[in-house]
Formats: C-alpha cells, sequence, structure tokens
C-alpha cells in the first residue's frame, strides 16, 4: 500500500518515521534522565507526566492541522 501522495515522496515517509523514532529513542531517557537529576528519583513518574502533557499537545496540535489540510486537497 502507498501512502505517498508522490511518487517522489515514496522515500520520504519512511525516512522521517525513522528519525522520529531514534530522536524519541535517544531523546525521552535523555530528558527524563535531566529531570530526575534535577528533582530525585521519587518524582520520576510524575516528570514523565509532566513531558507527556506537551507532547500530546502537540500530537493534537498536528493532526489537527492534517485533517484541515486533507478538506482541502479532497474533491
Amino acid at each position: 500500500m502507498d501512502t505517498a501522495d508522490a511518487p517522489h515522496l515514496t522515500g520520504l515517509y519512511p525516512g522521517l518515521y525513522a528519525v522520529a523514532y531514534a530522536a524519541g529513542g535517544a531523546a525521552g531517557p535523555t530528558l527524563l534522565g535531566f529531570s530526575v537529576d534535577a528533582t530525585s528519583w521519587s518524582y520520576m513518574m510524575l516528570n514523565a507526566a509532566v513531558f507527556m502533557v506537551p507532547v500530546l499537545a502537540l500530537f493534537t496540535v498536528l493532526a489537527g492541522r492534517e485533517r484541515n489540510a486533507r478538506r482541502t486537497i479532497a474533491p
């Protein structure tokens, strides 16, 4: 199944996915480690929840933009 809009974009989506996967795997533990060092180990779950709120907000905004873009492009 090809989800690319144009043939020249076919390799873009797997590449973006790989970059996001690698960046998330590196940035997530690093940011949580810095926050644990700054506060204490007993607040680790609270720190993770605090980091999760802006990430979920970002995903919500990006999903809304994608939905709006598809409405304007679709016939």
